[in-house]
């Protein structure tokens, strides 16, 4: 009895705690079917959702809502990144600076691919809060690389209000909620995806319509005996009636000379396995010319592979075919000029740093007088750089003036260039030219060493001629065939008074004395090479000097003529030449009219010179006694 009396007295503990037990349970089954209500309605919401960039702000509050928790987190990481605007969202605590980079810390504790409970979480997410009940998941995608992490968990404020994270059923809840965040970046992903390639097949569409309808193509179906069947519209192009050409052999249409080629590539195209042929052509137009087309001829196979026909898409390309002819005879017009040219060419590419700056350059193209300079076929010349070649130049400085021609656009002309030559050890004489061409430049260039030495003797012949007239008492002038003195010896203002300056340019005219221009102008009017006469030459106060000239024939180096006049005062020697002769006419006067017999004798008593009245007197001629 008293065994009876026991448990009776225990029955009613067991039942309690049994009762408790079952409302534990059921209010555990009513949370679990409250959180799978809200995953069902966070599944609608993410279907009808037309916003992808508000994933992690749904999530975060789903988070909050389902597991009935006071914060929920998300971080999305890149590329899934993009479809979030932000990145990152956190319910039920205030965003810190620094929350954003929390994801990668939170994911960093992570080593598996579930749910899992995180200790030491002081500071976690900032340095204020303290959080209770951590969980935290990782988000993986389909190819295998962490996609996002979900974080759920309580303040410690809120811990006694929540019924807070225990057991392994909250764990499965988070990695639940994980894998469907999984699904919805994976399916945003596909939808970008598909959404890429809807754009650019649309834009491919598009292309395709602007070009269909921009096009001005023919398109020409025949069958397997080479019978046209059918043509799209050939009256612009070709002038022909489309129904006219219904039945027609397309071999008729096509120029005699390029049929055996056309059949011979579409023959090759289908055994290479290459059912299209692109090609040029000629077809016959209603007035019988021949226009040139482009063809893409395409081959019709049957299920069993067999030639059931052709279809020729054709575009006329006539006067681009007679542009291009005419380019290419220009080319091999120039390049026959440019190889015939006895001065050497080349065209040079610029090679730039990685600051773009001109650092050398290649040989792109040269003609055979470069290459012969070179001592190089154009094949060995070709891809080189200056500074191979010609290594002189570079330190010479030719290397920076050829880089401001391409960088400015300015052209390089430069004669007598020196440089010497590495081979030889001798320096040599250059003229160079150089235009911008591209990124580049069209280089001549010539060897002048005979020419420059020539110059250079010239030049010194002319300063010691040059010499010679400043410091010679004489005046030199050089004269055209018309008159014009183009130079006067500075020694004019000594002998003349004028200023050279002030003589350039003038005509000789206003130098001589107008009774004489006749007589000078009749003196140079000669073939001879040497004149010499006396006149009178006008001072600068317009006094009249005698100046005996002597006067030179010569010829400039452009061929035309001159003359190289030195002229001497002699005003004073004239003057008194013309007084003797004076002097001797008064008295040969006085002695051939003396009454009485006159003579002049020498030492020897040699007669020179006898009076009329003596030969009267002796009886004898003149002629009789002199001598």
């Amino acid at each position: 009895m008293s065994e009876f009396r026991e448990h009776d007295e225990l029955l009613p503990g067991a039942t309690a705690r049994r009762h408790q037990e079952l409302i534990e349970l059921r209010a555990l089954h009513d949370r679990q079917v409250l959180q799978l209500k809200r995953l069902n309605e966070l599944s609608d919401r993410l279907l009808r959702s037309d916003r992808p960039d508000a994933m992690s702000t749904l999530f975060a509050e789903a988070i909050v809502e389902v597991l009935d928790v006071s914060v929920g987190a998300v971080w999305l990481f890149s590329p899934h990144a993009d479809f979030s605007d932000p990145a990152w969202d956190i319910v039920g605590i205030p965003a810190g600076p620094r929350l954003s980079e929390r994801g990668y810390e939170v994911a960093a504790r992570l080593t598996g691919n579930t749910a899992v409970r995180l200790r030491d979480t002081a500071g976690l997410l900032d340095d204020t809060t303290e959080l209770v009940d951590v969980m935290a998941a990782p988000c993986f995608s389909r190819n295998g690389t962490m996609a996002a992490v979900v974080l759920a968990a309580n303040t410690a404020t809120m811990a006694g209000m929540a019924p807070g994270l225990t057991g392994d059923e909250s764990l499965e809840t988070v990695s639940l909620l994980a894998e469907k965040l999984a699904q919805v970046l994976d399916s945003l992903a596909d939808r970008r995806r598909i959404d890429n390639q809807l754009t650019r097949l649309r834009e491919s569409e598009e292309r395709f319509r602007l070009l269909a309808e921009s096009a001005a193509d023919a398109v020409i179906e025949s069958n397997v005996d080479g019978v046209i069947t059918y043509v799209s519209d050939a009256r612009g192009m070709l002038g022909f009636d489309t129904r006219s050409m219904i039945g027609t052999p397309l071999v008729d249409l096509i120029h005699p000379s390029d049929v055996q080629q056309t059949m011979g590539q579409r023959t090759a195209a289908l055994r290479s396995g290459d059912v299209s042929a692109r090609l040029e052509l000629r077809l016959r137009t209603q007035s019988q010319g021949y226009r040139w087309m482009s063809n893409l001829s395409t081959a019709v196979l049957g299920e069993d592979g067999g030639l059931l026909g052709w279809i020729d898409a054709l575009r006329d390309v006539h006067e681009a075919k007679k542009a291009r002819d005419e380019v290419r005879a220009s080319q091999e017009m120039l390049r026959a000029i440019i190889d015939t040219m006895q001065d050497p060419w080349v065209l040079l590419g610029a090679v730039r740093d990685e600051h773009r700056a001109i650092v050398d350059f290649v040989y792109v193209d040269a003609n055979e007088a470069a290459c012969r300079a070179n001592g190089m076929t154009r094949a060995e010349m070709l891809g080189l750089r200056i500074s191979d070649v010609l290594p002189n130049m570079v330190e010479e400085g030719f290397l920076s003036r050829c880089a401001r021609v391409v960088d400015t656009g300015d052209p390089l002309s430069e004669d007598s260039v020196a440089y010497r030559h590495p081979q030889i050890d001798q320096v040599l004489r250059f003229d160079f030219r150089g235009v911008k061409v591209g990124d580049g430049l069209s280089f001549t260039f010539r060897e002048v060493t005979e020419r420059y030495a020539a110059e250079q003797a010239l030049a010194e012949s002319r300063e010691h001629y040059r010499l010679l007239a400043d410091n010679s008492s004489d005046v030199v002038v050089r004269v055209t065939p018309y008159g014009e003195m183009q130079w006067v010896s500075p020694s004019v203002r000594e002998v003349l008074g004028w200023d050279p300056a002030d003589l350039m340019g003038q005509s000789t005219a206003m130098l001589v004395h107008p009774e004489d221009i006749e007589f000078v102008n009749s003196r140079h009017n000669t073939d001879e090479d040497w004149i010499t006469y006396e006149t009178r030459v006008l001072t600068s106060d317009g006094s009249p000097r005698w100046m005996g000239i002597k006067a030179r024939r010569a010829q400039e180096t452009s061929g035309r003529s001159l003359w190289v006049c030195s002229a001497r005062d002699i005003h004073q020697s004239h003057l008194d030449r013309e007084r003797l002769e004076q002097s001797e006419q008064r008295f040969r006067t006085a002695m051939e009219s003396a009454p009485a017999g006159m003579a002049v004798v020498d030492l020897d008593r040699t007669f020179l010179q006898v009076n009329p009245a003596l030969c009267q007197l002796l009886g004898v001629t003149e002629s009789e006694l002199i001598g």
